[in-house]
């Protein structure tokens, strides 16, 4: 028989009966607050202050299929082979790509970018399987709006290449280098400036997270690793190298493996410098850099401090024809100079030489500003990096950028280099391709660095991709 329930009975139910259990901590100790985001230095060089916009989400504004690159992996070596590259082992996966516009910011102001993103397709791409991410940063392709490198016929075939290895790839278009859409939003492209090029960088990769785990989830059903990869040759090299000094301030949330810097101009004051001690090839990449600077930086007013513009050249005038070009991929000089002295201010070409600095300002604090061993942007992690350089590269010279590698060495950074014998420019980020994977594969699987000295020996070897007779 149930109990009785009288009114009393029932209003202790209503209302609640003493609690036997002890009273919870009156003043239980609050969640730490996060500390609130410390922007890293930047409007450097006498430029007008601005403040960056806190990293957060970003959008992708448009998506398209990329079918010269959604390609079988046997396709990617095939090509590589018979461009003289000797490659350690098959393709393990196809690769289905596409071309991405994103949302950014350059000099504190919102901005678009473009990238190629490049993915790991076919029966290997289940969901058991989780991908890292990596980032494939190009080599200079010019200045103006049409020299993206999404739409370049070399590149793209790179970041294809490490998309039939198993990853997930992401290869940005340098800021104000367009691959999709038009010019709105597109800012000028500062070729060589670290802060422009590492912010798009880990928007770039929010992109790519973001297309994963939408639109092209059924693409990559296993998913992304956390951890991230970056991969980059000459102004690449020198870009993963910026990303990575950025990483903490503008992606802290990333897990940074690794960075493999291939041919980088680490140094660009020594690169510039070695450039402008004869003419050749390497003084066409510092001209452009040089300029497009100027233009992100916003100083000198006039190209003429730093050009000359008599005939028959005429090149302050040429390089201002050149950065109005939106629909041509400028950049070539129609009158070719005989000498430094054609193309250069006095002043300007002494100060670029290093024998009077101040005489080539505001471009020699720019040249600092962006340089690995002088930026005012501090390091705040070190993150294991492969330096991989070449034995004949004349763009840039490896006896000036190893200078550099050894204060790496000396502070024990950790840090890994070789120089690839008998390769240039373009060979040895190729030549030395299966030890830069057998690099990246060993960061991925959480290997620790050898523990010698790694500029113990910097004696060029022969690289395992060299072509046989080479």
């Amino acid at each position: 028989m149930f109990p009785r329930l009288t009114v009393p009975v029932l209003l202790s139910l209503l209302l609640g009966c003493p609690s036997t259990q002890p009273d919870p901590d009156p003043d239980p100790t609050p969640e730490p607050t996060p500390a609130p985001w410390q922007p890293p230095p930047a409007a450097a060089c006498g430029m007008e202050p601005y403040e960056l916009i806190e990293p957060g989400a970003v959008e992708v504004l448009a998506l398209e299929e990329a079918p010269d690159w959604t390609i079988p992996g046997g396709t990617v070596d095939f090509v590589l082979a018979g461009g003289g590259v000797d490659l350690p082992a098959n393709a393990s996966h196809d690769v289905a790509s596409w071309r991405i516009r994103y949302t950014t910011q350059d000099r504190g102001q919102p901005a678009q970018a473009t990238a190629l993103v490049a993915l790991p397709a076919g029966d290997g791409a289940d969901a058991e399987t989780s991908w890292p991410v990596l980032v494939v940063e190009h080599g200079f392709t010019g200045i103006t709006p049409a020299c993206s490198a999404s739409e370049d016929a070399g590149w793209p075939l790179l970041s294809a290449f490490f998309a039939s290895r198993g990853y997930a790839v992401v290869a940005p278009d340098y800021l104000g280098l367009v691959g999709v859409g038009d010019l709105e939003g597109t800012p000028p492209h500062g070729a060589l400036v670290m802060e422009q090029t590492a912010i798009a960088t880990w928007d770039a990769v929010r992109a790519l997270r973001s297309l994963v785990e939408g639109p092209l989830a059924f693409d990559l059903p296993g998913g992304l690793d956390d951890g991230v990869l970056l991969w980059g040759a000459s102004q690449g090299g020198h870009a993963v190298l910026a990303s990575a000094r950025w990483q903490p301030w503008m992606a802290e949330e990333e897990t940074l493996l690794g960075v493999v810097s291939a041919v980088p101009p680490l140094d660009l004051t020594g690169a510039v410098r070695d450039a402008m001690t004869e003419l050749g090839g390497g003084t066409a990449l510092a001209l452009q850099a040089l300029v497009s600077m100027q233009r992100w930086y916003g100083q000198p007013a006039d190209l003429r401090e730093l050009l000359t513009d008599e005939a028959p050249g005429w090149y302050a005038t040429q390089v201002e024809d050149w950065l109005e070009q939106t629909d041509t991929c400028g950049g070539n000089l129609d009158e070719g100079p005989d000498t430094l002295e054609d193309i250069f201010q006095p002043d300007a070409l002494a100060g670029l030489q290093g024998l009077e600095p101040e005489a080539a300002q505001p471009f020699t604090c720019y040249l600092e500003e962006n340089s690995l061993p002088t930026t005012s942007v501090p390091p705040r992690a070190d993150a294991p990096t492969l330096f991989v350089f070449a034995e004949l590269d004349d763009v840039v010279l490896p006896e000036t950028q190893l200078d550099d590698v050894q204060d790496l060495c000396d502070a024990d950074a950790p840090i890994e280099v070789f120089t690839c014998a008998g390769a240039d420019h373009v060979q040895g980020p190729l030549w030395s391709l299966p030890e830069q994977l057998a690099w990246m594969e060993a960061r991925v699987a959480g290997e620790p660095l050898g523990g010698a000295d790694p500029c113990a020996d910097l004696t060029p070897l022969t690289c395992s991709g060299t072509p046989e007779g080479r």
